[in-house]
């Protein structure tokens, strides 16, 4: 659960793996409590598609995308940008 700021809900892949409530309102962060306590298929969705997700994090994940994204620039295979193919930051950010 997290605030519908935009990296949050980036993030939460716009709710597919974490629910979101306005941001600085209470009355939102309280409906999404409830409606989350009331709601066991959409709450045991969020707990098993959220465990997987969270997984893509893990520092072995993350620490071979950042190697990646290194190994690429010393064999000077030029910019390092997003639009980069291969083992680049398309890998990094899971596209």
């Amino acid at each position: 659960m997290a605030s519908d700021i935009p990296a949050f809900d980036a993030l939460l892949g716009n709710g597919a793996y974490g629910s979101l409530f306005i941001s600085e309102d209470a009355a939102s962060l309280a409906n999404v409590i409830n409606d989350l306590f009331e709601d066991d298929e959409r709450r045991n969705r969020l707990r098993s598609t959220g465990k997987i997700y969270a997984q893509s994090f893990d520092w072995d994940v993350v620490a071979e995308r950042i190697y990646d994204v290194y190994e690429m620039a010393m064999v000077g295979l030029g910019k390092v940008t997003l639009s980069s193919e291969g083992r680049g930051w398309n890998r990094f950010l899971g596209k």
